[in-house]
């Protein structure tokens, strides 16, 4: 049962190897089967796949660094399945210490070969940021506007309305979590040979569609 559980996953992940098709390709053509509503059958029943991964272990191909919205849920708007990823999810996808060694622990002890950074629209983290004008925010949701901040008031000098900024600070929220991850000692490395790609996007939360910001690839650290 095993060998048929390892050829259905390597066969998911590998069937364009001939073509040079990288992880990321093969998450676009996810994204745009989960939007058209064309859902691959699981290659193993769900239970056979938890079992698997218990006794085999887990071997993600891709990390996801997103918002802990409930709207999202990374294996379905990927089109894919329990074990294809490792997740870190935090509001607003702000990354700290521990966010930080999570991503490091996953890069350096499994095969990823790339870090994806997914905002949304509408982020709730974001849009409570530009509204929370006199920080009363109380407890450990300071630290998250305070780590937001930054996007905000990068955007409010580029726009001069509401709809505008929202959606610009998201997208530059998105750059600074890209480049905190690029300015790991332990990830850089990984980076300059070509080992994993960091890239940022942006998922449509009534489209279902997702956004890459192809740019963020070979962006230089300090976001633009």
């Amino acid at each position: 049962m095993f060998k048929k559980f390892l050829k259905a996953f390597i066969e998911f992940w590998n069937y364009h190897a001939e073509d040079h098709t990288t992880t990321l390709d093969i998450l676009k053509e996810g994204n745009e089967q989960f939007t058209s509503y064309i859902l691959h059958s699981a290659p193993v029943s769900n239970i056979e796949r938890v079992r698997q991964m218990a006794i085999h272990g887990q071997n993600p191909q891709a990390v996801i660094v997103t918002c802990s919205d409930a709207r999202i849920s990374p294996e379905r708007i990927f089109n894919a399945e329990m074990g294809d990823f490792f997740i870190i999810r935090t509001a607003g996808h702000v990354v700290g210490p521990l966010e930080m060694g999570s991503i490091e622990y996953a890069v350096t002890h499994s095969s990823v070969d790339i870090i994806i950074v997914m905002g949304h629209e509408n982020c709730g983290a974001v849009k409570s940021c530009i509204e929370n004008h006199d920080g009363a925010e109380l407890g450990y949701i300071k630290d998250i506007l305070h780590e937001v901040q930054p996007s905000i008031d990068r955007a409010e000098k580029e726009t001069d309305n509401k709809f505008d900024l929202l959606e610009r600070a998201e997208d530059l929220n998105v750059y600074h979590t890209v480049d905190k991850i690029k300015s790991s000692s332990i990830l850089k490395p990984y980076i300059e040979s070509g080992k994993i790609i960091v890239i940022g996007a942006k998922y449509g939360i009534a489209t279902g569609k997702i956004t890459f910001f192809d740019d963020t690839i070979t962006c230089p650290v300090n976001y633009k």
